[in-house]
């Protein structure tokens, strides 16, 4: 370390263009490290500081690491628990339990990242979906009250056991059939904890079917936080479809209103033109998901509602802008890399006829081409309640 005695320390880098995080202007200066501790931020040839190895970082950026705000790092997993795709990108923490999804069992996965150990930091959020599920299943009404309460209990634990908030996907079943009532009751639930944060998937970025409307969604989280009493985070956000290119900026208005009248609201978003979530969520109705899987394949079969689920299957590809727009990126090797225009026409049948084909054997995972723009990407990176998130999961076993 410092001329005249001491340790050296491990590492460093020299030289680099340094951001502390804190939004100031970058400094050119030298970082040294030991373990897990940055010891010096300066002129370390100045100062005397010397480590046992030095990297050369000049013309590159020394940052924090970087905190994914809206991730599916696979830390359970053999091939994701050591999270290289996302260190590889910088990344040393991730946002889990998103879009709805989070188990409220949270203090049983925090004990198995600490037995198991996990690549990067992680922290977690109850889910609306999870807990929506659990309790009614897929049914497409609103709750009793003892089911509410049974949800609010669930909420509880979660937080309880150390989640950082409510996560919504109301875009998803069964959080689509959800009133805005019933989040915000249980979003109160997690605002008895300070800091707490309801961070959401919302209802429609603009390509949901039936349309409830992009500003109407962003009207909603704002409104879902703000009277329950949390933060909120606006995940991946952005305004979908080629009719909604170029309105980012009115989305970004009802959140920056919201700021200036003390609503603690930010955002997440992912600098993709594409999506990726599931054939299900694309292609068909909710109401006819309702029950689930068995109930939509009953529908399927019978003459009458299934012309009406693929007449609205038509006009739900049709906001995404045609079959050929849905990408599969699914493990089964005949759809993978594929569109659903492809697959139909190799089928020899219309596109909402694959689609049910292959929901008879279960969901899969489709990228959704060309749904966001450019202008808006670069309109809200500049928002400085913009956070960055990948919204992505780790490539797999290789």
């Amino acid at each position: 370390m410092p001329a005249g005695g001491g340790r050296p320390a491990d590492l460093l880098l020299a030289g680099g263009s340094v951001l502390d995080g804190t939004g100031a202007d970058a400094v050119d200066a030298d970082v040294v490290v030991t373990g897990d501790r940055i010891l010096f931020v300066g002129d370390a040839g100045e100062a005397g500081v010397a480590a046992l190895d030095t990297v050369d970082v000049s013309g590159l950026v020394v940052t924090p690491g970087f905190i994914d705000m809206h991730s599916h790092a696979e830390l359970e997993t053999d091939h994701g628990r050591d999270a290289r795709a996302f260190l590889y990108q910088g990344i040393t923490s991730v946002a889990l339990g998103v879009d709805g999804g989070g188990s409220a069992e949270v203090a049983e996965r925090l004990a198995a990242w600490e037995e198991d150990g996990i690549g990067v930091n992680a922290f977690l959020f109850v889910g609306h979906n999870s807990v929506r599920a659990w309790v009614m299943g897929m049914e497409d009404r609103a709750p009793t009250s003892d089911e509410l309460d049974e949800m609010r209990a669930l909420v509880r634990k979660g937080m309880e056991e150390g989640a950082y908030g409510l996560s919504s996907g109301l875009f998803y079943l069964p959080g689509n059939y959800a009133e805005t009532e019933e989040v915000i009751e249980l979003n109160r639930v997690a605002a008895e904890y300070p800091g707490a944060i309801y961070d959401t998937h919302d209802r429609d970025l603009g390509a949901a079917y039936p349309s409830f409307g992009y500003l109407e969604s962003t009207a909603e989280g704002i409104r879902i936080g703000e009277e329950a009493g949390t933060k909120v985070i606006f995940s991946h956000f952005n305004a979908q479809g080629a009719h909604n290119y170029g309105r980012a900026h009115e989305g970004a208005a009802l959140i920056e209103a919201a700021r200036a009248r003390g609503v603690e609201v930010a955002g997440a978003h992912h600098s993709y033109t594409a999506t990726q979530s599931n054939l299900r969520s694309y292609t068909i109705p909710g109401w006819a998901a309702a029950g689930g899987s068995s109930e939509m394949v009953r529908r399927f079969d019978h003459p009458d509602t299934v012309e009406i689920i693929d007449r609205q299957t038509r006009e739900m590809l049709a906001i995404r802008g045609g079959a050929q727009r849905l990408l599969f990126a699914d493990r089964r090797a005949e759809l993978n890399g594929r569109t659903l225009q492809e697959v139909a026409d190799a089928w020899g049948m219309e596109a909402p006829a694959a689609a049910r084909r292959i929901l008879r054997e279960g969901n899969a995972a489709v990228m959704n081409l060309g749904l966001y723009d450019g202008e808006n990407l670069r309109y809200l990176a500049q928002r400085d309640w913009m956070m960055t998130c990948t919204d992505g999961r780790d490539p797999g076993p290789t």
